[in-house]
This record gives structure tokens, sequence and C-alpha cells, in this order.
């Protein structure tokens, strides 16, 4: 919410949302579809949606439903994509070989609401305390439906297979101390994509949640300065 609050009081219009089965929002705890999360999106979209230059953030789970989506919708009106920290493998934290892989997907199809322990260890995720304790105190902050989960496996080779046709302008943040996503495959994505105008920023000692990380203003900079180095091009654009 800071980083919210920042923009905000910049003058940019910020939209939150919490995706069908997190935060306050209905559905299966923990466990929809990626097509679902995808649905939310487009609904949101078309509730915010105005003559004014329309940016996508999305971060861990949310930049792999935001990758997708303007993979799948490649002439969508979106003027830039920010991602930090995208989840598009399955973390090194957890252990996993091919034999779970294929019993994972095998199960999902008759277990739609079984979760499972992502093995997450909040303490590593950030270095801010507060929110640390909020996790802790959180049982719910380590489970991962076996349906979702499966979607997700579907959607890592999808965006693998797909980057090379990405052409919207990009923006990937990864924390250097993120010990669950590679920081070498968000640098990857960055190189793939075809987009005309894309930066990859590698957050020294920044966790998972680099936007929680004290040095919070990096983000915020980065995102300011690839939103108003993409404005001009796109004004530009519309006159011609």
């Amino acid at each position: 919410f800071e980083l919210a609050d920042k923009f905000a009081s910049s003058n940019v219009a910020v939209y939150l949302f919490d995706m069908s089965g997190f935060g306050s929002s209905d559905g299966v705890p923990f466990n929809p579809t990626i097509e679902e999360l995808i649905i939310d999106l487009k609904s949101v979209l078309t509730q915010v949606r105005n003559k004014r230059p329309t940016f996508l953030y999305g971060h861990s789970l949310g930049a792999v439903v935001a990758l997708t989506f303007l993979l799948l919708n490649p002439t969508c009106d979106i003027a830039g994509l920010m991602i930090s920290s995208p989840i598009v493998s399955i973390p090194k934290e957890i252990k996993q070989n091919l034999i779970k892989s294929l019993f994972m997907r095998y199960i999902s199809k008759f277990f739609d609401i079984y979760v499972a322990s992502t093995m997450v260890n909040p303490t590593a995720i950030t270095k801010n305390n507060f929110y640390v304790r909020q996790l802790l105190m959180s049982q719910n902050n380590t489970i991962l439906g076996l349906k979702l989960a499966n979607d997700l496996l579907e959607s890592f080779e999808f965006i693998k297979e797909e980057i090379h046709n990405f052409k919207f302008p990009l923006l990937v943040m990864h924390g250097t101390a993120d010990i669950y996503c590679k920081a070498e495959e968000s640098k990857w994505l960055a190189k793939s994509a075809r987009s005309e105008h894309k930066r990859f920023v590698l957050l020294k000692e920044f966790c998972h949640e680099v936007y929680l990380e004290r040095g919070e203003r990096d983000v915020f900079r980065e995102i300011k300065g690839f939103i108003f180095k993409v404005l001009p091009k796109l004004i530009s654009k519309d006159r011609n």
C-alpha cells in the first residue's frame, strides 16, 4: 500500500484488487485457476479503463497472471507492464522433481480443493519485520491449492514458449536476496521479450517482496522512471 500511496500522491490513479481466492475476494481459498484470475484482471480493466494510458503492475503470482494475460491478448490497450519477482519456475526452496510434478498434475484433476504446503519460510520473504510477523500469525501463508499449482506449471511453460512474442513496454525487477525465484530467469524474460522498450533491474540485497524492503524508494523510482520514459512515445504515436 505504501507504494500505491506514493503514486497516488503523484496524481497517478492507482487501483488495487484481491484476485479470486485471495485476500477479501470470494472464491475457493488459494485455489483459483489461472483462467479465473485472468477474468478478474479483465473485469478490473473494464471498470477502470479510460482515455488515460493504463499500466499494469504484477508481483510474484500477479506477474504470471499479467504476463499470461498480455501474451494471450497482444492487441490489448495497455501502455506497459511492470513486474517484480516473477515466478516462472518452481521456487528453488520447494523440492520438486519430475515424479512429484507428474503426481501433482494427476491428483489435481480429482482433488481440486486439496491444498499443499509451498514450504515458504516467511522470515526469508522480506526483511520487513512487521510484514513477517503478519505472515507468521496467518495460518494460510504457506498453502497453495493443487488446481492453481498445476495451472502455474502450465503457465510457466506457456510464458517460456511465447515470451519472444511479447511486444509491450516491459520493466522487470528482481532482488539479489530472493531465494525463491531466480533473478537469472527474470533477466532472461526481459532479454527474450520483443519489446521496443524494456529494462531489467537487479535490486541489491532485496528479498522476494521488493516493495516492502527498506529501499522501496528504489522500486518507486524505477517504476516512475519507466512510466515517464514510455509516456512521451505513446503521446507522439497518438499525435501521428
